[in-house]
């Protein structure tokens, strides 16, 4: 069957994963941002559609990890509260040129009469086809007999394959620049600097790119590709990159990735990015955000969890000065455990001011400066 290669992921869900314990799902934009407080649940919905994705692939229709991304030691590692014999729930949408494609899936830990455990899908919907496996959950061979959920399946997994296939995730830890590579002609997966010294060497557009935004914003002058015979190495200048501060190693496979997208050089399928800012001073986070909106069209999705001000800042000046239209743009912020309504999700206007905002989010600088500027009022001589 052929899959719709203008399938682009639109939409993602869960329940009793994690710190969410009640159903949660956001909308993927072409750029969409992840914010919130440490352990809010960020990294959860950061991996969440690779863990939707992978799953389907299962026969279980339960992955714990994919090509090195870990989500879990076990199915009770991953369920609200480690619950002995938990439930959770996960869902997914991939939009196209042929129409909505859309699956739920709801798995529980179950003891067989035997006394093993094993995880079972429980309840599958695929578009608007519903199976309650209920008793025959655990009876593999039964419930793939229900009626038309293996063809279902099928298309499903062949279109889960396809966006995988073709993904982009940028871990916060991307690896160390190694003083030499060894020279292979296979396909770059992206996820850490390895990926990206393939890339560069392989084109010397794409390096030149590179290179120039590294002189710009890192002080890295003279990216150059230092090769012979079957190895070769990256340098700035005269020292190898190898040497370069964590900065420039954490930059490196993300610029490289998202200028390769904005020049056309590599289209994936979606990418996932943890923590873009990561070793970045907050001078160079700005221009990042430019990189991000460059790379940014109608067809991608470029998903991201940040902390950062500057980055979100710039985007929404972007916005206002009419240089990115506020359409491929969306935040989602995930409230912490205690407070309520677990997501939510802030436009951005053509004005570049946002629809809602989280109170106490980005204000600490604000409310320190207020308070020295207090303090040295108060030494001065005034009074409230």
């Amino acid at each position: 069957m052929l899959v719709d290669q203008g399938l682009r992921l639109n939409s993602v869900g869960c329940s009793g994963l994690r710190r969410f314990e009640d159903a949660v799902a956001f909308g993927v934009a072409p750029l969409t941002a992840l914010l919130g407080a440490n352990n809010s649940g960020k990294s959860t919905l950061l991996k969440l559609p690779m863990f939707a994705l992978a799953s389907v692939l299962e026969e279980s229709l339960f992955a714990l990890e994919h090509e090195g991304l870990r989500f879990g030691r076990d199915f009770r590692d991953l369920v609200h509260a480690n619950q002995a014999h938990p439930a959770l729930a996960y869902g997914l949408t991939l939009a196209g040129e042929t129409g909505p494609l859309d699956c739920a899936v709801e798995l529980q830990h179950v003891t067989a009469p035997d006394g093993r455990t094993n995880v079972v899908a429980t309840k599958i919907a695929i578009g608007t086809e519903n199976w309650e496996l209920g008793d025959l959950a655990g009876d593999s061979s039964a419930w793939r007999q229900q009626p038309g959920l293996l063809d279902a399946l099928e298309t499903l997994r062949e279109a889960c394959q396809y966006q995988l296939a073709s993904a982009a995730v940028l871990p916060g830890t991307r690896g160390y620049i190694s003083s030499v590579y060894e020279v292979h002609e296979q396909t770059v997966r992206w996820g850490n600097v390895s990926d990206a010294a393939h890339a560069l060497r392989r084109d010397p557009d794409l390096l030149a790119a590179v290179g120039t935004w590294l002189d710009d914003n890192l002080a890295c002058p003279g990216l150059s590709v230092d090769s012979s015979g079957f190895a070769f190495r990256m340098v700035s200048g005269l020292v190898n990159l190898h040497e370069a501060g964590r900065g420039v190693r954490a930059a490196v496979p993300l610029v490289t990735l998202l200028i390769g997208m904005s020049m056309g050089s590599f289209s994936p399928s979606f990418v996932l990015i943890e923590e873009p800012e990561a070793h970045l001073h907050p001078s160079a986070q700005a221009p990042l955000a430019d990189l991000l909106m460059q790379a940014a069209t109608p067809a991608s999705r470029i998903i991201l969890e940040t902390h950062s001000e500057a980055l979100l800042l710039r985007i929404r000046r972007r916005i206002a000065e009419g240089q990115f239209d506020p359409t491929l743009f969306t935040m989602h912020y995930i409230q912490a455990a205690q407070e309520g309504v677990p997501l939510h999700t802030i436009s951005v206007n053509p004005d570049g001011s946002t629809d809602y905002w989280p109170a106490g989010v980005f204000e600490y600088d604000v409310v320190d400066a207020e308070a020295i500027a207090a303090r040295r009022l108060h030494s001065a001589g005034f009074r409230d």
